[in-house]
């Protein structure tokens, strides 16, 4: 049996390219220019599947997968492509589709909507809206219901600090377009016919109201909600942090873990219809049938449908192609998700997922080629550590760039909780079906209580604190690469010797990524952060970062606390910072002296200041306002910008600022 199927491969890596072109560059191809281009590949890949040329046929597969991908990235944006008219109306009247119900904060209950703006009634674009928590006239929304209501569209903070997340970004590779803020008073319901989402809805209500009656305790049922249902806003915050210190977050994250334990049990109590005729075909159906119920039931997020179409594929490969490799099955549900879901592949849980799997996949033949343990006990932690390692062999270096961590006791955790919640969910799964219709026994809540508080106390013994490394950073996207180009070769070179030569190379791939993406940070470099209450400049030095708060004596760091005893009004500094130079100005500005260079302008505390004088007499390379600024100042300042032709930075809507060397502008 071939392990990989390089054909499979081949059309992945064909497809990838063009989502992330039709994802960066989305106009970079005119829609008549496309259509040409469509109808040229078509044809052109039509013709050399007639032929016999290998070359011609792979160039003309590669363009063709390549527009697929373009196409359907480009096709997908556009449902979410943000509301144009939402600076002109501040609050506009929106029907919109309640999809899913998000985690509740502590000031808003929140939804996935698909929204559609009052004079664009045929164009739906995707959501997060808000309700105000507080408010006594707050309704409840139903998924599958619609309503029309009165709203504010607010825009999606950018990043207040370098290190900060990018939540603006993560929305917009979630095809989400906008933040809407719904005036709970102005509600009415258009729709109460609902869908499958408000049916599936019903249920988990219903199930909520059984378990609570069963006298379960609160924290048993937020870990049960929490693994079964994917609802974890009931679970308790000690515990998720404790499991998050210590690399075992993914345990109560509804996702892969949770769906392949229960495919693999629903696929033992089907395991009888194998002896029927054609019982292999039977058992897949219902297999896929109640794996489909319960992503329903869950209310089908991103994270969970992922995981059911990756095992569903999985699946179908084991039962009725069992000479084909697993690997290229997963290979195959990887490709069909992205041609029907692009932004999946910008997703960290679809990453992580893949890779996981993938490094089971592929290290699973070279670990059975170890001797285990004879006992079974033994047999089933040996198995489970190399399942732990192999995971976290590809995931680590992927889960280090975006959550800048590492847990050193992931591989205690794996092997202590694991178990715990396998048990938890069998559980789960017995008590869930029993409540569809009526409050389960005592003796099944008493059995998942008594994992619950395993499970807790468990977590408890596991020192993640001592072992969590914090800080701990990738450079930059291709150092990414370069590791898992490394991986690759490492886990060929363990087939085919052929590839041993490789690893010298990955390794200085790598160190030539460290090299360039650790050059030192220029002298004093200025960063202008966001911030609504104060003005704060941070003066990096070589890899050091120190906070100044900005106060009247700019060379003292001071506290918040300082802050607050400074004048309202004094006159401007200056700060010089690789090179450049960087007027901070509160009052009125008129006391600036003039300049040989062309400084920048830092605009702080809503400065009194006739912008338009000064730009003139100053001329200055960039105006920068932060966030302590009045948005009415903020909008006058950058129409004078604007008009002066000056480059204006509000941190509000672009995020922090840094004033880099003069050359790397």
């Amino acid at each position: 049996m071939r392990l990989l199927n390089i054909a499979i491969l081949k059309l992945l890596t064909y497809l990838i390219p063009g989502i992330l072109l039709g994802f960066y560059f989305p106009e970079a191809i005119p829609l008549p220019v496309l259509s040409f281009l469509w109808c040229i590949s078509t044809f052109s890949l039509l013709l050399a599947l007639g032929g016999n040329n290998r070359i011609f046929f792979e160039l003309h597969t590669l363009s063709f997968f390549l527009l697929l991908g373009y196409t359907a990235t480009t096709s997908f944006s556009s449902k979410t492509k943000p509301h144009r008219h939402q600076e002109s109306s501040p609050v506009i009247a929106v029907n919109f589709t309640v999809a899913e119900v998000l985690k509740t904060t502590d000031y808003y209950n929140r939804f996935l909507v698909k929204i559609r703006f009052a004079g664009s009634p045929k164009s739906t674009e995707i959501a997060i809206a808000r309700l105000p928590a507080a408010d006594p006239f707050c309704t409840p929304l139903y998924p599958g219901f619609g309503y029309r209501a009165l709203a504010e569209i607010r825009p999606v903070l950018p990043r207040a600090t370098p290190e900060s997340f990018n939540y603006r970004a993560y929305l917009n590779k979630q095809g989400i377009a906008h933040i809407v803020n719904i005036h709970p008073r102005t509600i009415q319901i258009t729709n109460s016919k609902g869908n499958w989402r408000t049916f599936f809805f019903r249920i988990r209500e219903k199930i909520s109201l059984n378990l609570q009656a069963s006298g379960m305790s609160a924290f048993a049922g937020g870990v049960l909600k929490a693994l079964v249902l994917g609802n974890r806003d009931l679970l308790d915050e000690g515990l998720m942090n404790q499991l998050r210190d210590s690399g075992g977050a993914h345990l109560v994250a509804l996702s892969g873990l949770h769906i392949g334990i229960f495919t693999t049990v629903i696929g033992f109590f089907l395991w009888p219809l194998r002896w029927l005729p054609s019982g292999k075909r039977l058992h897949l159906f219902f297999l896929l049938t109640f794996l489909t119920a319960y992503v329903l039931l869950t209310g089908a997020p991103p994270s969970v449908v992922r995981a059911a179409v990756m095992f569903g594929f999985l699946s179908a490969g084991m039962l009725l192609q069992q000479r084909q490799s697993a690997i290229n099955t997963l290979i195959l549900s990887a490709f069909v998700l992205l041609l029907f879901r692009p932004l999946y592949l910008f997703d960290p849980g679809f990453q992580l997922s893949y890779l996981a799997v993938s490094g089971i996949l592929v290290t699973s033949p070279l670990l059975s080629k170890f001797r285990s343990p004879g006992n079974r006990l033994l047999k089933f932690f040996w198995a489970l550590t190399g399942v732990s390692l192999a995971a976290q062999l590809f995931t680590a270096p992927l889960a280090v760039f975006y959550f800048n961590q590492f847990p050193g006791t992931f591989l205690i955790t794996n092997l202590l909780l694991t178990p715990i919640i396998s048990f938890i969910l069998i559980c789960g799964y017995v008590l869930l079906a029993i409540s569809i219709i009526l409050p389960p026994p005592g003796f099944m809540v008493t059995l998942a209580q008594f994992g619950t508080t395993v499970l807790e106390r468990t977590a408890d013994l596991i020192p993640a604190d001592m072992f969590l490394l914090k800080a701990v950073t990738l450079p930059n996207t291709f150092t990414l690469v370069s590791i898992y180009i490394f991986i690759c070769i490492l886990v060929a070179s363990f087939y085919r010797r052929s590839f041993v030569p490789g690893l010298p190379l990955a390794i200085l791939i790598i160190q030539g990524a460290v090299i360039v993406s650790g050059e030192p940070v220029s002298e004093k470099t200025l960063v202008i952060t966001h911030n609504y209450r104060q003005s704060i400049v941070r003066i990096s030095s070589g890899t050091q970062l120190t906070y100044n708060n900005y106060t009247r004596k700019p060379d003292k760091v001071t506290t918040p606390q300082d802050h607050r005893n400074t004048p309202r009004k004094h006159p401007p500094f200056f700060l010089t910072a690789a090179g450049r130079d960087l007027i901070v100005v509160e009052g009125k500005g008129d006391y600036i002296p003039d300049m040989d260079s062309r400084p920048a302008l830092l605009l702080i505390n809503s400065a009194q200041v006739n912008l338009e004088r000064l730009t003139a007499r100053l001329d200055p390379e960039i105006v920068i306002a932060d966030g302590s600024n009045y948005p009415s100042l903020v909008a006058v300042w950058a129409a004078t910008c604007r008009k002066k032709n000056i480059p204006f930075h509000y941190t509000g809507e672009k995020g922090y600022y840094m004033l880099k060397p003069q050359s790397t502008d």
